[in-house]
């Protein structure tokens, strides 16, 4: 019986061992991308900057009104400018960050892309007041289990198996007194 519980607390010593000792989201890097700009109520005409980032090298692709801008890189910084408006109007900028497959081959089958939420901006009429507004969109990180949902997963096994091994132990306890009565 002491050789079974030895070598089950060594596989699970050895099954904590990898399960924490390494990252699932290895594999498949999680790469973040976000913009950002400082203000988000803009007047007509007005002149403003966009921040796109990433995590990873990647060809960004960005539209705003009919505005494209394309750029490779992890981080850069561009500007546009507010349309003309009769009344409040709101208008997303939109961006697609591709970046290459881990795997390295480049082709573009082999890429990938992550699309940040986003930015909308209200433009008012010339002359209306404006009222600032900041926002940093981004995406959330979802590359692998908590590390302390798997702690306490691995505790609830561990006193399952305590549970158990006690239950084993009273159940010969009487079958033994119950064979020498």
């Amino acid at each position: 019986m002491k050789k079974h519980a030895i070598a089950a607390v060594g596989v699970f010593a050895a099954v904590v061992a990898v399960l924490v000792g390494s990252n699932p989201a290895q594999a498949y890097p999680n790469v973040q991308a976000s913009l950002s700009a400082p203000e988000q109520v803009l007047a007509s005409g007005q002149q403003f900057t966009v921040v796109a980032s990433s995590s990873a090298e990647c060809a960004w692709d960005l539209s705003w009104d009919g505005a494209h801008r394309e750029v490779r890189g992890t981080q850069f910084q561009t500007t546009f400018v507010a349309p003309t408006v009769t009344r409040a109007t709101e208008l997303a900028l939109s961006g697609v960050c591709r970046y290459a497959d881990p795997s390295g081959t480049g082709t573009s089958a082999d890429s990938s892309s992550v699309t940040p939420d986003d930015l909308v901006f209200t433009v008012r009429p010339a002359g209306t007041a404006t009222t600032a507004g900041t926002a940093a969109a981004s995406l959330a990180g979802t590359g692998g289990p908590d590390r302390l949902v798997l702690v306490g997963g691995v505790g609830l096994l561990l006193a399952g198996a305590v549970v158990a091994v006690a239950a084993r132990r009273r159940a010969e306890q009487a079958e033994l007194t119950a064979q020498t009565v």
